[in-house]
């Protein structure tokens, strides 16, 4: 099993987290801010966040802009924010 991986550019703003080392197959884009890979199986393979200013999901804004997505899809964003947010929030100590 994968441990994440957390990739952060702190000048462009942007991060990614890689939960699994599937091979790609497809991304899913919310608002143009939020891409969700995908593997073969349609399983989460990482989330990448095009933007710190958009670390403010929820699962309602979320269900908002993209009524159809998967709760697993909604959950594996909340988590990856998470995640990055942690992790900025450390480098910023």
């Amino acid at each position: 099993m994968l441990m994440l991986e957390i990739s952060i550019d702190q000048e462009l703003k942007v991060g990614y987290v890689k939960s699994s080392a599937s091979t790609f197959s497809r991304t899913i884009t919310i608002k143009n801010e939020i891409n969700i890979d995908l593997d073969v199986d349609e399983k989460v393979i990482g989330v990448e966040f095009l933007g710190f200013s958009c670390l403010n999901q929820s699962e309602e804004s979320l269900s908002d802009v993209a009524p159809s997505l998967k709760q697993e899809y909604v959950r594996a964003v909340l988590e990856a924010q998470e995640h990055l947010l942690i992790q900025l929030k450390s480098h910023a100590d």
